[in-house]
C-alpha cells in the first residue's frame, strides 16, 4: 500500500523563480482568495480569447473567480521563466486537452491542477510533467469510483480498510497518482487503463491551501526527484 504520510511542502514567497535545472521541479501555489475587482480586471486582460470564452461559460461567481485567478496566475508565473508578457504566451492543446506552450525559444513543460481554493502549477525544464491535488474531504461512492478506475487489487485493498480517514487517505493517494500520470503523458482519464508509454515516476506531498486545509498532491514525471528536492514557491504580493 502507498505511503500514507507524505512530506509537507513549505512555500517560499519570491519575486522571480530561481534557476530551473534540467532535472529540477518547481511547484507553485497560486492564490485564489481575496476581494480585489481591479486586480481581477487586470487578470482578465491576460487571458487569451479562448480562455475568456471558457470563463464566460461559467455561470456561478465562485468557479468564475477560481478559473480567472488560476489561469491568470499561471500566465504570470510562466512569463517569468520565458521573459514574455503574460498575455503573449500561446498554448496548443493535445487530444485530451493538455496545454503546451507555443512559439518560444525556451522549452518549458508545465501542468496545472486545482481543488477547491487550492491551485498548483508544476514547472519542469524538459520532461513532461503531470500534477493533481485533492483536498482531504469526504467523497461519495468512494469504492464505486475505485472499482471503475483502479486495478482490482487496489480496489480490494481499499475495500478491506474500515470507512473513515485512513480509507479516504489511501483513495486520494491512488486517485491523485492516476490523475498525475494521465496528465503527464497526455492520455487523459478516458484512456487511464492503457499502459504508461514513457515510464513515469510518481511521488506525493502534502500541499495545504492558504487557509491551512490539508491536500494530497501527486506529481508524475520521468526522472522525478523526491519531494524533499522540490522547490515550493509562491509569487510575493
Amino acid at each position: 500500500m502507498t505511503d500514507t504520510a507524505p512530506r509537507r511542502l513549505r512555500w517560499v514567497a519570491v519575486d522571480a523563480p530561481p534557476p530551473l535545472t534540467p532535472t529540477g521541479l518547481h511547484l507553485w501555489r497560486i492564490p485564489l482568495h481575496g476581494t480585489d475587482p481591479a486586480a481581477d480586471a487586470r487578470a482578465l486582460a491576460l487571458l487569451s480569447p479562448d480562455q475568456q470564452q471558457r470563463l464566460a461559460r461559467l455561470r456561478r461567481a465562485e468557479p468564475r473567480l477560481r478559473y480567472l485567478r488560476t489561469h491568470a496566475g499561471c500566465r504570470r508565473i510562466l512569463a517569468r521563466y520565458l521573459d514574455l508578457h503574460p498575455a503573449r504566451i500561446g498554448f496548443r492543446y493535445g487530444a485530451a486537452g493538455k496545454p503546451e506552450i507555443t512559439a518560444t525559444e525556451r522549452r518549458l513543460e508545465f501542468n496545472l491542477t486545482n481543488s477547491g481554493d487550492l491551485a498548483l502549477l508544476a514547472v519542469s525544464a524538459e520532461e513532461p510533467v503531470g500534477i493533481d491535488c485533492e483536498l482531504e474531504r469526504g467523497r461519495d461512492n468512494l469504492l464505486g469510483i475505485a472499482r471503475r478506475m483502479f486495478p482490482p487489487e487496489t480496489h480490494a485493498a481499499l475495500a478491506a480498510l474500515p470507512p473513515g480517514a485512513t480509507q479516504l487517505r489511501h483513495f486520494h493517494l491512488h486517485w491523485t497518482a492516476l490523475e498525475a500520470r494521465v496528465k503527464a503523458d497526455g492520455r487523459g482519464l478516458a484512456r487511464h487503463q492503457e499502459p504508461d508509454p514513457i515510464g513515469l515516476e510518481v511521488h506525493h506531498a502534502m500541499a495545504g491551501d492558504s487557509d491551512g486545509h490539508p491536500a494530497i498532491c501527486a506529481v508524475a514525471r520521468r526522472s522525478l526527484p523526491p519531494p524533499g528536492a522540490w522547490i515550493a514557491l509562491e509569487l510575493a504580493a
